[in-house]
């Protein structure tokens, strides 16, 4: 790999990162890490990454939807679990008290 398509590749590193965690336009992304023609940009990272750079972003923002629906499921399965062990735990307790 030669210098040109070192640098090449490390923009395009630093692109994919800037569309995964800003919302910037694909222009900024272009301009922000060094490609004066956002036609350019869009062409190399298609070609780095077999996607276009705003395909790429959905994609990103798909994923991450699914994992925060994946994180809030967990959330409320383990909030119910806790409750359920509580409710138990009172029953046991009434139920010891009465006994008694």
């Amino acid at each position: 790999m030669g210098m040109k398509e070192y640098l090449s590749y490390v923009r395009l590193e630093h692109a994919s990162q800037e569309l995964r965690s800003t919302d910037h336009s694909v222009t900024e992304v272009a301009i922000n890490c060094g490609f004066s023609d956002s036609n350019y940009f869009k062409d190399a990272f298609k070609k780095m990454y077999g996607i276009s750079p705003r395909a790429y972003r959905a994609e990103r923002e798909k994923t991450d939807q699914i994992t925060q629906g994946s994180i809030l499921r967990e959330k409320r399965e383990e909030e119910e679990r806790r409750r359920q062990k509580e409710a138990l735990k009172d029953k046991e307790d009434s139920s010891g008290k009465s006994m008694a």
